[in-house]
């Protein structure tokens, strides 16, 4: 990777910093949705540090004729290596699951209290990171540097040099790479999302066919007037699982665009070609653009970071970044008691 995608990198790092920042405030920590987001925002921005190290110091020191630099960086790849395809897995596994549980929450609402829970959410959390590092254990004996002469330095050098001499071993890591990291989560993912729209447009449906007929059988303004879609908790809450969905879907739809791109580019497979990093870099930007459309803390924040002088907010940077549902169904009770004793 050469020096030109430093530019690019050092945009993505402060993508996943803001990313960091929003998710791991305290009001959103609270959601288990956000929990995902900042463990993928974590291992995007560990990635892309490890493509600093890797490929961009390699190119910059050859440019700059550092030799120490391009050694360096030769002697510890046989260790970023693996660390990159465990973060590049654990990645991958978190938006699954992050879907995963989307899905779960949102067609099975009755066992979501009682599973789906902040503790159990944070353990299922610790399962994928430990199940990625055991994935990738075997892509830390690829890769090992040894002594050499260099003609372009004229001096002693180090070169990197494949270990791995067993084609059949080699090839079941192929595959079963392809499986799990590539093949088994993008059709989870489209699975769990079909399913996520589905179950939302038939509460949509179901919604204002219920509101219709109540206002139907009321025949009352005032009552007609409490039960527009715009006043109702109801629809409040289905709107924002739209507009949660929505950009959920979104994330899927760049994240499978982006990262097929890996495969099909070649016929031959390099699990150490440069543009796999160029994509994470592409794929946490668009990531970043996607959060700021729908997440009104993340705008917050963005604003707070670019224009600090000119930043004006009401609420603090770890206040709430939306009026919750059971305070919609707090201000909905009082209302309704309130109309009732003017009533009477």
């Amino acid at each position: 990777m050469g020096v030109g995608y430093l530019p690019i990198l050092f945009i993505g790092l402060i993508s996943d910093f803001i990313s960091i920042r929003v998710f791991s405030a305290k009001a959103m920590r609270t959601k288990q949705i956000n929990l995902y987001l900042l463990l993928i925002s974590i291992t995007d921005m560990f990635i892309l540090l490890d493509t600093m190290c890797s490929f961009t110091a390699v190119g910059f020191g050859y440019l700059i004729k550092w030799r120490w630099l391009v050694q360096m960086s030769e002697k510890i790849f046989p260790y970023t290596y693996p660390l990159f395809t465990t973060l590049y897995t654990l990645s991958v596994w978190t938006t699954m699951f992050m879907h995963a549980h989307r899905y779960f929450a949102i067609c099975y609402p009755f066992k979501t209290g009682r599973i789906l829970t902040l503790r159990n959410t944070k353990l299922f959390l610790l399962l994928i990171i430990i199940c990625a590092a055991l994935f990738n254990i075997y892509s830390s004996f690829f890769w090992r540097a040894r002594p050499c002469y260099s003609s372009i330095f004229k001096s002693e050098f180090v070169e990197l040099y494949n270990i791995n001499t067993s084609v059949r071993n080699a090839l079941i890591y192929l595959y079963a790479y392809l499986a799990f990291v590539f093949f088994a989560p993008i059709s989870a993912l489209f699975f769990f999302n079909f399913m996520i729209i589905l179950e939302v447009r038939n509460r949509t449906v179901w919604s204002k066919k219920h509101l219709v007929y109540s206002a139907l059988e009321n025949r009352s303004r005032k009552v007609h007037a409490e039960m527009k879609p715009d006043n109702s908790v109801k629809y409040q809450s289905m709107a924002r699982e739209i507009s949660i969905s929505t950009m959920l879907v979104a994330v899927v739809c760049v994240f499978c665009h982006l990262y097929s791109w890996i495969y099909i580019s070649s016929r031959k497979i390099l699990w150490t070609v440069p543009w796999q990093h160029v994509l994470v870099m592409a794929n946490q930007l668009i990531n970043a653009c996607i959060f700021y459309l729908f997440i009104d803390h993340y705008r917050r924040t963005v604003a707070k970071f670019l224009l600090p002088c000119r930043y004006i907010s009401k609420h603090p940077i770890d206040g709430p970044s939306a009026v919750t549902e059971e305070t919609n169904l707090q201000t909905y009770e009082t209302t309704n008691k309130k109309t009732s004793k003017n009533a009477k």
